[in-house]
């Protein structure tokens, strides 16, 4: 991760959190659901302790997670690639990088990325989910 580079991103993944299917409104105006906290603080252990195309792969399928934490791949695609592109689309591109020092350079976009999103996480209110 790359301080500088998190700074620099930080209006980017507030204006991509904008544009994102992550945020929603109510009654009460703009929020975003908790949920997106864990979930995108989970992105970077999983990229650590396991490996970037594994996590890129876990995070393209929702399973069983409370939020729909592909938004989150994607946006981290938008933000380093200036793109939207479905889940799955992204996971079979990052999938199929064959040369180390690209896909070094995405890991390390990617993880840049996700933290300058957790901490555009605090410029919204958040919110639990309701069913």
């Amino acid at each position: 991760m790359n301080k500088r580079q998190v700074e620099k991103l930080l209006p980017k993944a507030i204006e991509t959190l904008n544009q994102s299917d992550i945020l929603k409104t109510d009654e009460q105006g703009d929020y975003i659901e908790k949920g997106f906290r864990s979930q995108i603080s989970s992105f970077g252990a999983a990229v650590t302790m396991g490996s970037f195309r594994a996590a890129v792969a876990f995070f393209g399928n929702n399973g069983e997670s409370d939020v729909d934490r592909a938004e989150l791949i994607r946006a981290m695609y938008y933000m380093t690639k200036g793109g939207w592109l479905s889940a799955q689309d992204i996971v079979k591109e990052i999938a199929s990088i064959r040369n180390r020092a690209q896909l070094a350079q995405m890991k390390e976009d990617f993880l840049n990325a996700s933290v300058a999103l957790k901490l555009a996480l605090n410029s919204f209110r958040l919110k639990e989910k309701t069913e």
